[in-house]
């Protein structure tokens, strides 16, 4: 089911408009995504919507950064 998060993350200028993304999406644009909607901190979230519209818009959702010894 779409949410009305799903426009801002999935647009360029996160502005629910076109161009939309498209091609690899890294951190920062994930981390930047998650403040977009008031969800900072929330990068898994995003991650997950990012991944149900990745075969429509071609994305390639990048993967969570591995947690070192220092941040456990």
């Amino acid at each position: 089911m779409p949410l009305w998060e799903d426009p801002v993350i999935l647009s360029f200028a996160g502005d629910g408009q076109v161009p939309a993304l498209q091609g690899a999406v890294g951190e920062r644009r994930i981390t930047w995504c998650a403040e977009a909607v008031g969800r900072p901190g929330d990068t898994e979230w995003v991650r997950e919507r990012l991944r149900v519209y990745a075969p429509v818009f071609g994305l390639e959702v990048q993967s969570a950064p591995a947690r070192n010894e220092e941040e456990r």
